[in-house]
């Protein structure tokens, strides 16, 4: 269920251990297609290890500790102060994607939705 190789990277950092290269590891960060996140941790000539399953919270709160404040909101934009809403993860074709972002803005202004067109035009460019 948990597969590196067919998870979208979403970020990661790297542990150098000096006294014992071999030891050095890679955690990343990844989400799985059905939007489940993960970390798995990596190292030379092992496969993934020490995966943990974990929430959209807990995956920002993973990012910002590791990488930094500014990361993690970049990563996962919040709702501004007092504004209603909900978070969504949604699978879609590169064309519905486009069509929904060509009715979204032809109905809000761009200031309004510009995070969301970001993250649709980035959608359409991965073919996802």
């Amino acid at each position: 269920m948990y597969d590196t190789t067919k998870s979208k990277y979403i970020d990661g950092y790297f542990v150098k251990y000096a006294a014992r290269p071999q030891d050095d590891i890679q955690e990343n960060l990844y989400q799985t297609r059905q939007g489940d996140y993960f970390t798995a941790q990596l190292c030379d000539n092992c496969p993934p290890q020490n995966i943990t399953p974990m929430t959209a919270e807990e995956a920002r709160a993973w990012v910002e500790k590791h990488r930094g404040a500014e990361r993690a909101a970049e990563l996962f934009p919040q709702p501004k102060p007092g504004a209603d809403g909900i978070q969504l993860t949604v699978n879609i074709s590169s064309a519905a994607a486009a069509q929904i972002a060509s009715a979204i803005a032809s109905a809000f202004t761009p200031s309004d939705i510009a995070p969301l067109l970001r993250g649709l035009r980035e959608l359409v460019s991965h073919g996802i």
